[in-house]
């Protein structure tokens, strides 16, 4: 014997509001995975981040 389980009706959300406002990352946890992005890419290629280095940034 099977158990099935019908479903009538699937409403779905007009808006994306609980996606944007809970579940998407908010701008500084976007910056924070691209600054781990860059951190795991230069580790891959060899870099060594405990050896002090002069860092310029410009606009």
């Amino acid at each position: 014997m099977c158990d099935t389980i019908a479903i009538f009706r699937v409403e779905e959300e007009e808006t994306w509001e609980f996606y944007f406002e809970f579940l998407y990352p908010n701008k500084y946890q976007q910056q924070h995975m691209g600054n781990r992005q860059v951190v795991d890419s230069l580790e891959e290629s060899g870099d060594q981040s405990d050896v002090p280095r002069k860092v310029e940034h410009r606009l």
